[in-house]
């Protein structure tokens, strides 16, 4: 948050007034900062998640409770619902909405709805998430929040990488989580240079239940992003 604050005009936090059209352009008016702000800009860009499109099937009808905003609770192994013979797929189960989980997901209810009520339980895959910003952000497997405080974290800083220094790109940081007994990797949270790439790898080999030691047998090519990898793991402290 820091970094894209001294890079651009930004405003997590704000509360907005109106907005209107202007000849010059399009005028915003908002609050940030206890501060009120009026800018003008060409066009305006709207990123926004959506609701599940289930009110036109009165699922309270089929004695399903239905939430705030058109939300269900469903099982995330075989995407049944709570107190009915329905299944959800996609953005509407808000699981985890992204495209190749989607997908998944589309193969176990269809799965269960055409077996019930003989329904399987399905492993899902280990969850990642990558922004596309500049650097990218990333989360593989599992984040710090959610993880048990015992658990032990090592460090890839960016600003000294070698690769990274060259490229011109030498900005943010790799945590990576692991447990402190078994060794196993758990998650990492990225914040720098190819991160989609790099979180790719980490969640694969999250999946396969690989440990530090074993993720440290691997071959890391010089000069590659791929190092700060070999560096986040040398830096887990598991005593």
């Amino acid at each position: 948050l820091e970094y894209f604050q001294r890079t651009l005009d930004f405003h997590p936090d704000h509360r907005l007034e109106f907005i209107r059209y202007r000849k010059g352009g399009i005028e915003v008016h908002f609050e940030s900062r206890k501060k009120m702000h009026k800018k003008t800009f060409d066009r305006i860009l709207i990123a926004a998640g959506r609701h599940p499109n289930l009110s036109s099937l009165n699922l309270q009808n089929a004695g399903i409770k239905v939430k705030q905003y058109q939300s269900v609770d469903c099982n995330p192994g075989t995407l049944q619902v709570k107190g009915g013979a329905v299944f959800l797929a996609g953005d509407v189960s808000r699981i985890r909405p992204v495209l190749h989980e989607a997908g998944d997901e589309g193969v176990i209810a269809g799965y269960n709805a055409a077996h019930y009520p003989k329904i399987r339980r399905f492993k899902r895959k280990t969850p990642m998430s990558i922004a596309f910003t500049q650097p990218q952000i990333a989360v593989a497997g599992q984040t710090w929040g959610r993880l048990n405080p015992e658990v032990c974290s090592g460090e890839a800083d960016y600003t000294d990488q070698g690769r990274s220094r060259i490229a011109g790109v030498n900005t943010g940081l790799m945590r990576l989580y692991a447990d402190r007994k078994s060794k196993r990797i758990l998650g990492a949270e990225l914040f720098g240079p190819d991160a989609e790439h790099i979180a790719h790898l980490l969640t694969w080999c999250i999946q396969k239940r690989f440990t530090a030691d074993q993720m440290l047998e691997f071959p890391y090519y010089h000069p590659t992003v791929e190092e700060s990898i070999r560096t986040a793991l040398k830096n887990l402290q598991f005593t």
